[in-house]
């Protein structure tokens, strides 16, 4: 019998919301992890994929690289799990959007299926947009998309060196 197999899941998933949301200051990656492996694969068993899926975008919002490379290391996560409306929240912390992008194949259609470069902008994140924009070949149309919101919900947040940014990468004018 496994650790946690008399433990009901809710239990379990809010363990993993604990974990995840504040107690990442622990220092042994290596117990976490062994945790999470048997905690989530009792998930995993019962086929309840969401858990797993749930913590994976927690720790992607919170940047935590060497977690998600354990939990793809002992789940093997598929793109078709991963590339999700949820998709720009991922976006958080740029080494995340690299890692993702590298392991989960992603392409230039999920970016703009998704409408990341959209929200990157909109939260201020000049660097994560810089490197959306060089990666996957962002365009003029893409920055125009939705009535120019990459640029207005960037002004309308206060993020000026992104606003500023988009208009001399992409020579937008008042037009």
């Amino acid at each position: 019998m496994a650790p946690f197999d008399e433990i009901p899941i809710e239990i379990l998933a809010r363990i993993l919301e604990f974990l995840v949301d504040d107690c990442f200051m622990l220092e042994t990656l290596l117990q976490v992890c062994k945790f999470w492996t048997a905690a989530l694969k009792m998930a995993y068993n019962n086929d309840d994929h969401r858990w797993i899926i749930s913590a994976f975008h927690a720790l992607c919002r919170k940047g935590k690289r060497k977690e998600l490379e354990c939990m793809q290391m002992n789940f093997n996560l598929e793109s078709e799990q991963v590339i999700t409306p949820r998709l720009p929240a991922l976006f958080k912390h740029l080494h995340v959007a690299q890692w993702l992008t590298s392991t989960f194949n992603l392409t230039a259609h999920d970016v703009r299926f998704y409408k990341v470069f959209r929200v990157v902008c909109a939260r201020g994140d000049l660097s994560i947009a810089q490197w959306v924009q060089s990666t996957f070949n962002t365009t003029i149309d893409d920055v125009r998309q939705d009535h120019n919101d990459a640029l207005s919900l960037a002004c309308s947040n206060g993020h000026l060196a992104v606003a500023h940014w988009l208009t001399l990468t992409f020579n937008l004018t008042a037009e």
